[in-house]
């Protein structure tokens, strides 16, 4: 509870000119999605059953769920500041055996995130902008498979692209790279601790989609590399000195997404799809159906999304 006078505080810094005069857009979303593999180091794709080393009549249940709330503010033509607050839910739980191995569960706030993007309009069918987010490490943190933050600030920069090449057909593009501050410390005996640098983060996604009277179907391709990450060791222990790189691994994935947006009116829609984001990893990454990767979780994943102006 004491983390919430802060998220308070910056909603009402970021939405008090909202209430002067101009428009708010408005959002809630809900994801829900479940694991049952895992890309490993060499890019080989494992059930989570041969991951973990169990046998395959062990459970595993590894699950997600996201409230996603949102708002945003045109402060002038083509600027627009944001605020979104996920709201996550995560569960690993792992018997093996008739008995329960690892049972861990987090539910309360995640990482919020603010930022701000400007979109340019060169003529009727093409836009170019670029947008600054920053994610601050807010959420909980139990240092097990269940959390609801990845303890580090994440700073993102993007460059965006919006085309109209003909009639009703969209095309969006947006790149950019996110610098990971901070992380955890995790206990590996009573005696030895390591800090985890998650490493920094290069990313792109392309969105296709074509509107039919107010129907819009939108497939979306999405990659994201993420840099080394280096265990270091916090505490000396067994010929161990400080500073000492343990680990030093990387990860990418790509996958695909679809959804259907339907506007109810001119300042309502939904959306339904499948792929969602992946803020309950401490990242804010869209994904869907995972085609390739390395170190990266996959599974079924859906999300259901309410948007409204004022």
């Amino acid at each position: 509870m004491k983390k919430l006078p802060s998220i308070l505080a910056l909603g009402c810094f970021l939405l008090a000119p909202a209430f002067a005069s101009a428009t708010v857009d408005t959002s809630v979303s809900f994801s829900y999605g479940m694991a049952d593999s895992r890309f490993d180091a060499n890019g080989d794709k494992k059930d989570l059953h041969e991951f973990f080393g169990v046998p395959e009549d062990s459970d595993i249940n590894a699950s997600f769920m996201v409230i996603g709330l949102g708002a945003g503010y045109e402060v002038m033509d083509g600027l627009k500041v944001n605020l979104d607050l996920p709201i996550v839910q995560k569960a690993f739980k792992l018997e093996a055996g008739g008995q329960v191995v690892q049972d861990d569960s987090a539910f309360g706030l995640g990482d919020p995130t603010i930022g701000a993007t400007y979109m340019h309009s060169i003529n009727d069918t093409l836009a170019v902008g670029g947008g600054l987010d920053v994610k601050l490490s807010l959420g909980e943190s139990e240092q097990n498979l269940a959390n609801t933050t990845d303890e580090a600030l994440h700073i993102t920069a993007k460059g965006m692209v919006s085309a109209t090449p003909v009639d009703n057909l969209g095309i969006d593009l947006d790149l950019g790279y996110i610098v990971a501050l901070g992380g955890p410390n995790v206990a590996i005996t009573e005696d030895v601790s390591v800090d985890l640098d998650h490493g920094d983060i290069l990313f792109a996604n392309l969105y296709l989609g074509y509107s039919i009277e107010g129907i819009t179907p939108r497939l979306g391709v999405h990659y994201s590399q993420t840099g080394a990450i280096t265990y270091a060791e916090d505490v000396s222990a067994a010929g161990i000195s400080s500073g000492d790189e343990i680990e030093d691994t990387d990860k990418n994935r790509m996958s695909l997404s679809f959804a259907v947006d339907y506007d109810i009116d001119d300042s309502m829609s939904v959306t339904a799809g499948i792929g969602t984001n992946s803020i309950h990893e401490g990242t804010n990454l869209p994904y869907g159906y995972a085609l390739s990767g390395k170190n990266y979780s996959t599974g079924f994943a859906f999300g259901l999304g309410f948007n409204a102006s004022f």
